[in-house]
């Protein structure tokens, strides 16, 4: 697997880095704060056995350059209880892989991001993800838009839709 500056490996098991995947689940979060108007968003990588890798883009500590790091871990489950809502896309073509996945993100320096001045910027990192692999065949055609009209919504604790924002655009460029 190739190696970044800006992917850290939180409770990855290496053996995961070999196991194919099967879909992709699309994830949001409940609010962290209680006057947040957005979710945070994650993609679950699911692989065979009922477990998954967890794909994390979240603002780093430095709040000057807004620096994102993408947080990869294995998890034991195909996604969180703790979600509020969940879009499934099967991955269809040949295997894909764990390594594949990450590798592709590096090489295309999708690792390198910048958020927003208000730390947003995770649904829009979701989205490019999401397209990238639907262009590549692995999607099935309006999958990544299917994803941007949820993250176009704000979840509740209840998972009830209570409110819409428009996707904010971090900036993809080399951090290093």
């Amino acid at each position: 697997m190739l190696e970044s500056s800006n992917v850290f490996l939180i409770g990855f098991r290496v053996k995961d880095s070999q196991r194919t995947i099967t879909a992709i689940r699309l994830c949001a979060y409940p609010p962290e704060e209680i006057d947040a108007v957005v979710n945070q968003w994650v993609s679950f990588l699911e692989v065979e056995g009922g477990k998954s890798v967890l794909l994390n883009m979240s603002p780093g500590s430095n709040l000057v350059t807004r620096k994102g790091v993408l947080m990869v871990s294995s998890e034991d489950r195909v996604d969180s209880s703790e979600v509020v809502h969940v879009e499934h896309f099967p991955l269809i073509g040949d295997a894909l892989t764990v390594e594949n996945i990450i590798d592709g993100i590096i090489e295309r320096k999708r690792d390198s991001y910048r958020f927003t001045g208000e730390e947003t910027g995770c649904r829009h990192w979701q989205y490019v993800f999401l397209k990238e692999l639907e262009q590549e065949g692995r999607l099935s055609e309006g999958s990544a838009e299917a994803g941007l009209e949820s993250m176009e919504k704000f979840y509740g604790n209840d998972g009830k839709v209570i409110g819409h924002k428009v996707v904010e655009q971090g900036v993809f460029c080399d951090l290093e």
